[in-house]
């Protein structure tokens, strides 16, 4: 079938690499590989000007497409199952990229806090770094602590990071106090 920009798809060795269970039909095939959500993978090929080439196309699309034709223009193809390995067409839709991040939020797969794999802190700390800075500790002292900037400190002690996480919340000072309070410390620091 010609599809996905002028790309074939083998039909029949596509679901060949499809085993159907009661609920989802799973992709048996190569794989993204990542560590959180993976998908199925599958060869396309595609006839330019130099000759026959080839690439590599997620078989969610691709078995929404082998069903249902092209994909509408500027959606994407969600998992009304959460299995990004199912190639079932009727747990396949369309849908914008923020209803696919909406759809995550609401049914709580949004990775977050230390799940994500370049946080560099723990859910412990950031309830300890809320409760210093609510305290009166100043962001640049516990930023040289945990190892981030003072902005990063700030934007947790005020809620707007790591939200799912407790302790108590600031209120954000004018930005021209929270500099004198800052600097103020500073000199405060050199006097005998």
């Amino acid at each position: 079938m010609d599809n996905l920009a002028g790309g074939y798809v083998n039909e029949k060795h596509f679901w060949d690499k499809v085993r159907k269970t009661a609920t989802c039909w799973i992709w048996m095939g190569r794989t993204t590989g990542g560590s959180y959500t993976k998908y199925g993978l599958f060869y396309v090929r595609v006839h330019s000007s130099r000759g026959p080439a080839g690439r590599m196309e997620s078989t969610h699309r691709l078995a929404y497409e082998l069903t249902n034709g092209p994909i509408p223009k500027g959606k994407q193809i969600r998992h009304r199952c959460d299995n990004g390995m199912c190639v079932r067409p009727d747990h396949l839709v369309p849908g914008t990229h923020q209803e696919n991040m909406d759809d995550k939020v609401r049914k709580n797969r949004q990775v977050r806090g230390e799940a994500v794999n370049t946080a560099k802190l723990t859910a412990s700390q950031v309830r300890q770094i809320r409760e210093r800075f609510h305290r009166g500790e100043f962001a640049i002292d516990l930023g040289k602590e945990f190892g981030i900037e003072a902005n990063g400190i700030e934007r947790i002690a005020f809620g707007r990071t790591w939200r799912h996480v407790g302790g108590p919340i600031s209120k954000p000072l004018g930005r021209g106090f929270r500099k004198a309070r800052e600097i103020f410390k500073r000199r405060k620091a050199h006097l005998p």
